[in-house]
């Protein structure tokens, strides 16, 4: 028997920044097919947990990992290559 585990939404966002940092949110809910809605609420609540930080860049306003969120996306990636080894 075959389980496919499903990846949270934060997960993905935190992926997409750990590939590369400083996205905006309408890039990061393009690059993975989320509504932008969605995305801010996703990017807010992450936000309030100190895992990401925004910037304002010219007209834009940026996403960047902070530290801690860094750290869980890097470990996020490590239980996703163990899994997909296994």
């Amino acid at each position: 028997m075959s389980f496919t585990l499903e990846i949270n939404r934060w997960q993905e966002i935190m992926a997409l920044l750990h590939e590369k940092d400083g996205k905006s949110i309408s890039r990061i809910n393009h690059d993975i097919i989320m509504t932008y809605s969605h995305t801010c609420t996703v990017v807010s609540e992450l936000e309030k947990r100190k895992l990401i930080k925004k910037k304002s860049v010219g007209r834009e306003i940026q996403v960047f990992l902070t530290a801690d969120g860094r750290w869980i996306a890097q470990n996020c990636a490590d239980i996703e290559d163990y899994l997909t080894k296994v």
